[in-house]
């Protein structure tokens, strides 16, 4: 009988990472925040209201708001570029930790 094999798994390698701290009081409306990105991980979401807009480079989109992650969380996908809209709020900050692919 054969023994069935596992699939092999790519994972990207990050030359390089970046905490953000985004200051939700300046209002974004699709604004880039980090480019050629191989991960990005939720630290402190906070109290604001967000969207992450992640553009990969087949041109499609994935949109994430403030209720769908959690602190902890780790996306682990090729990112052309990370995107950011939110309202004017003050005193509000955002916390994420972004891995790159090469050096921005």
């Amino acid at each position: 009988m054969a023994t069935p094999t596992s699939p092999i798994l790519y994972v990207p390698i990050a030359r390089k990472a970046e905490k953000l701290v985004l200051d939700l009081s300046v209002a974004r409306d699709r604004v880039p925040i980090a480019q050629d990105v191989t991960a990005v991980h939720i630290l402190d979401k906070g109290t604001g209201n967000f969207t992450l807009i992640f553009h990969f480079s087949d041109g499609t989109e994935f949109t994430l708001d403030q209720s769908e992650v959690n602190n902890g969380d780790s996306y682990y996908w090729s990112i052309s570029k990370l995107y950011l809209t939110n309202t004017a709020q003050s005193g509000l900050t955002v916390k994420i930790l972004v891995e790159y692919h090469s050096l921005p």
